[in-house]
């Protein structure tokens, strides 16, 4: 059994580097040094973690109830963590290198990815608590920080070209007013942020209450002990109203984690009043420990409770998706295109939790590609690190087109981009389609698998008592496709400005080459996982 503090040593590499980043920042002034410094300390991270093993608790390691584990799931999530903690680094050179901030929000960062990696490896409701904060606070001060002078003034810049476009006069000239658009967006989404982990609270509260044990695994033992027979062959018991009042609240809590419709209210304005970066940040980091925090959860909560799982998360997986794709097709700005794009991607990811916290009869399709087929937990998790790998690379391509001044606005900023910057262009086109699920690339691949795992759930019909497809879910796998379809629409609009339509002046872009060179390891890696899918599913088992 692996010792706790043996698996606690990336983390404490971060959090190390962090305090060296904070207290040496307030004495030096060289900006240029930090970054390195970050990168060096995810290096040393990933170093450790390489050199631990994961391990499959057994029945007696599972009645110690450890705080925290090192299962193959958390391993493969912390190396995911590690790697887009890279890429935000190296696109951060050129945005936050000049900044006098540097420090702190570099310090930010590797505070996201401590969380994000003590929710890998969580197997207690505190500590889930206290890394999903960890998470959520760091980022509202990331977002705070955003404000700097150099963004507001180009905010204010835009905003007089549009009112004299219109042919009004702009009231925001000071750069107050422009503090004040920044600061109440980012004040909004801390507020939210704050009001979701209450709620989430209030759940991890009743299902203590209900299991008399914050570990994970301990309440799994009660659950299954309590509403599921010995006799396999009988239908699990349904649970108390009180685990159910809870479940609901960890889904709306989490729901604002991973913007779920209804509950994305606050998280479109922060994506549009701030800097691509922290859109990355928000739709990538932010976004995947929320998730994974909800996996873990309810994969140890759902004995007695399937259906109501099940059931909250086809509705909230197929609102989420058409809302995100529908919303996607009528928005003009970019920055607001892209959270919605998100939005969208994020129904996806709740299709393979439907699936894997289901109790109903599932068989095995008889149609194989060389490999099993993977269940619904695999299947969002293959989503999760595919999606993450587009929208890091498109958010990377933002970035390195961003000028001093402003970034790119409206989709007709991205009109003949081909012509002034083909790389860019083929990666984005290349993500893009990816996100659009076009084969071959990893995007294909990831939802057919959720489509799969969808379609793979069987119910036994109450007339013909015949093993049937389940209803609910063929539903949403019909939803899923139209959802693709609506989603390459987006797409191909955006291709289209690319591509096809007249090029206008673009002064040259400020973002830094490193940001270029992310979106284009990001595209190489993308065309390596389209050739082999199998050899990263096979990291989610």
């Amino acid at each position: 059994m692996l010792e706790e503090s043996t698996i606690l040593l990336p983390h404490a590499t971060l959090m190390a580097a962090v305090f060296l980043i904070l207290v040496l920042g307030r004495f030096f002034d060289s900006k240029a040094i930090w970054g390195p410094t970050c990168l060096i300390a995810i290096l040393i991270s990933g170093a450790f973690l390489a050199s631990t093993e994961w391990v499959e608790l057994m029945p007696h390691q599972a009645a110690m109830q450890l705080p925290i584990i090192q299962d193959r799931l958390a391993i493969s999530f912390q190396w995911m963590c590690l790697v887009l903690g890279l890429a935000f680094v190296l696109m951060s050179f050129g945005e936050n290198g000049q900044s006098n901030t540097t420090s702190e929000r570099f310090a930010l960062l590797l505070l996201i990815l401590v969380g994000m990696m003590l929710v890998a490896i969580a197997n207690d409701l505190i500590v889930v608590y206290l890394a999903v904060e960890l998470v959520g606070l760091s980022m509202s001060a990331l977002l705070l920080l955003a404000s700097s002078r150099r963004e507001i003034e180009g905010h204010l810049m835009e905003q007089n070209q549009l009112s004299s476009q219109a042919g009004t006069v702009c009231q925001v000239n000071s750069v107050t007013d422009g503090w004040n658009v920044y600061d109440q967006s980012a004040t909004n989404f801390f507020m939210l942020n704050v009001l979701a982990s209450a709620v989430i609270l209030y759940g991890f509260c009743f299902l203590y209450g209900l299991a008399g044990t914050t570990n994970l695994t301990g309440i799994r033992n009660v659950l299954v002990a309590s509403y599921q027979p010995s006799e396999l062959i009988l239908p699990i018991d349904a649970g108390s109203r009180l685990g159910f009042v809870s479940l609901v609240l960890v889904f709306a809590g989490f729901g604002f984690k991973i913007s779920l419709v209804p509950f994305q209210f606050g998280t479109l304005d922060v994506y549009e009043e701030t800097s691509a970066w922290h859109c990355g940040l928000l739709g990538v980091l932010f976004k995947g420990a929320g998730f994974f925090a909800l996996a873990r959860v309810l994969a140890n909560t759902t004995a007695g409770f399937s259906e109501t799982v099940q059931l909250l998360a086809l509705i909230l997986a197929g609102t989420t998706m058409i809302f995100g794709s529908v919303m996607a097709l009528l928005e003009s700005r970019v920055r607001r295109l892209l959270a919605y794009l998100t939005i969208s991607q994020t129904g996806f990811l709740l299709i393979g939790l439907a699936v894997a916290f289901s109790n109903l009869e599932r068989l095995q399709p008889k149609v194989q590609f060389g490999w099993k087929l993977p269940g619904g937990e695999q299947a969002a998790m293959f989503f999760l690190s595919t999606y993450s790998l587009a929208v890091t690379g498109l958010v990377a391509v933002l970035v390195y087109l961003a000028r001093r001044d402003r970034e790119v606005e409206f989709v007709e900023g991205l009109a003949g981009l081909k012509r002034s910057e083909p790389v860019a262009t083929g990666c984005a086109v290349l993500f893009l389609l990816s996100l659009s699920g076009v084969p071959p690339l990893p995007g294909f691949w990831s939802h057919l698998f959720v489509l799969l795992s969808c379609l793979n759930v069987y119910a036994k019909s109450s007339i013909t008592k015949v093993v049937v497809p389940h209803l609910g879910f063929v539903v949403l796998a019909l939803l899923a496709v139209l959802n693709l379809v609506l989603t390459a629409t987006v797409a191909l609009r955006l291709i289209k400005a690319m591509v096809l339509d007249d090029p206008i002046a673009r002064p040259q872009p400020a973002g830094g080459r490193v940001a270029l060179a992310v979106a284009v390891v990001a595209a190489l890696l993308t065309a390596g996982i389209a050739a082999s899918p199998s050899s990263v599913l096979d990291l989610w088992k």
